[in-house]
């Protein structure tokens, strides 16, 4: 492992904010890749970075934080291949994610905790993408960004404030199909209070606060209706103020189907929810650095509660139209186990996009 220079940082100038990307060929020499491993730390550079955060292509956390650290990190660098490669599956996917895995298990006590934390998080992506279980190392990293936060103090803007509000978003038990371990409800615990965007969903915190509490079995619906009221008269770019009502809806829209909230109003709520996501559509078609990920979530919460032909039609063919899916599995699970639901459901059993994903040994992030 060597130490990373900032002289070996290239400044790509572009029509976004200025952004630092390591030197590649740099890179792969200083740590051995061959060309395959190359090849892989160039795709996840263009396009593979993205499947990691709902942020724009340029101006990204992974950018800015991850990438650099891989300089530094062994174990970093093996998961973020290993991650790159369980994007498109096959034997070597697996091999990787086992070499990942040995460097993280034998990172060094004394090792940054914040490289412990990037490589666990990066590893619990790639799990999910080749089909292994995975929430229970996001519980344990969960743990460990706690006890790190009380360690180094609690301050908004430390990495490890940071690192826990990451894990703590992907800890939503809203947006985890399948899943086997009860969330620690970080979110709720630890993060409510803040103000303005969290990187990686790129979503407003004070939305963020309201799904962290609707995890909670609390009806909060007055409290996300009275939110959604609000940013109907702020000044926020037309896209993302979409995506963001399509979120918030879909927020409400969980509570009723976990019988969490009562609705009388979910016909009028899925129509809006469905105006949002045709605009932010449309949007995505002048404005390529918008993530289209973004929409995955809202179109599922539909998805797995609709009982009407049209609607589900719909969300099918929104789920095609965003160009999600490929060759690896994992990319195609999100309508398998939607369709294999509601067929089950037309012939009468009693079951949920849960417990079929769980049947398939599936746990699944909706991101």
């Amino acid at each position: 492992m060597r130490n990373g220079n900032r002289g070996h940082l290239r400044v790509f100038p572009s029509h976004q904010p200025t952004i630092l990307m390591p030197d590649v060929p740099y890179w792969a020499n200083s740590l051995g890749l061959d060309p395959t491993d190359f090849g892989l730390f160039h795709d996840f550079l263009q396009n593979g970075q993205r499947m990691l955060h709902h942020s724009s292509l340029y101006c990204n956390p992974i950018i800015h934080h991850l990438l650099p650290r891989c300089q530094r990190s062994m174990a970093l660098t093996a998961a973020v291949l290993c991650f790159q490669a369980s994007q498109v599956g096959g034997v070597e996917s697996f091999a990787k994610f086992d070499k990942a895995m040995v460097l993280y298990r034998s990172m060094p006590s004394a090792e940054d905790i914040t490289y412990v934390l990037d490589t666990g998080l990066i590893i619990c992506n790639a799990s999910m993408h080749l089909g292994y279980k995975w929430t229970t190392l996001l519980h344990r990293l969960c743990c460990l960004a706690e006890v790190s936060l009380c360690s180094n103090g609690r301050g908004a803007d430390t990495d490890y404030a940071k690192q826990l509000e990451v894990l703590a978003s992907m800890d939503f038990d809203l947006w985890i199909m399948g899943r086997r371990t009860p969330s620690r409800h970080v979110w709720a615990t630890w993060c409510l209070g803040g103000s303005g965007i969290e990187q990686i969903t790129g979503l407003p915190r004070s939305l963020l606060d309201l799904m962290a509490l609707s995890c909670l079995g609390t009806d909060i619906s007055a409290d996300i209706r009275q939110w959604i009221t609000t940013l109907m008269t702020q000044d926020t770019a037309s896209a993302r103020r979409h995506i963001w009502q399509a979120c918030a809806i879909a927020t409400l829209l969980h509570m009723h189907t976990m019988h969490f909230a009562i609705l009388s109003d979910v016909d009028d709520l899925t129509r809006a929810l469905k105006a949002h996501i045709g605009q932010f559509r449309r949007a995505l078609l002048v404005d390529r650095d918008l993530n289209a990920r973004q929409a995955l979530w809202p179109l599922y919460v539909v998805g797995k509660s609709a009982v009407d032909v049209d609607t589900r039609l719909y969300v099918k063919m929104e789920l095609e139209g965003l160009g999600l899916y490929g060759d690896a599995e994992s990319k195609n699970w999100i309508p398998a186990i939607l369709e294999e639901t509601w067929a089950r459901t037309n012939a009468g059993e009693r079951v949920t996009t849960d417990s079929v994903a769980i049947e398939h040994g599936i746990e699944l992030g909706i991101w």
